[in-house]
């Protein structure tokens, strides 16, 4: 559960950085750029309310199992786009499973925790997140 949600944090931050590299590459615009970067965050943004509720109603651990399907598998097929729009749909498609995805890591986050605890969590989640970035970074600098 926790890996799930480090992959969703980490995809925003392991594509700002690669971004230069896919501009040569894949000779894209800086439209072109900026709907790679954001076609991801459109998604998840639009789709994590509504998915949630969705989970609420099948099940989070369903819905968690599904978007981690989806975000691979988007993940698997983007790395091997070659064209910007290929690129974008395969984002926006990692979104939709980062969608599933977050919603059902964050309520079992704080519902594992009880009430007099649940502050504890949170940062938890937060220095996941952070060291998802960070990692992210040193891997694509150093690499």
């Amino acid at each position: 559960m926790c890996l799930s949600l480090v992959l969703v944090v980490a995809s925003v931050s392991a594509l700002n950085l690669a971004l230069p590299d896919l501009a040569v590459d894949l000779s894209a615009t800086n439209g072109s750029l900026t709907w790679i970067a954001d076609g991801y965050t459109v998604a998840l943004a639009a789709l994590v309310l509504p998915l949630g509720a969705i989970g609420d109603r099948i099940g989070r651990r369903n819905v968690l199992v599904a978007g981690t399907v989806v975000f691979g598998a988007a993940s698997l097929a983007a790395s091997f786009a070659d064209s910007t729009t290929t690129l974008i749909v395969w984002r926006v498609v990692m979104g939709l499973g980062a969608a599933m995805i977050m919603p059902g890591t964050l309520s079992t986050i704080t519902a594992a925790f009880p009430p007099e605890q649940r502050v504890k969590g949170r940062p938890t989640t937060t220095t996941r997140q952070v060291s998802a970035s960070m990692t992210t970074w040193w891997l694509v600098e150093y690499r």
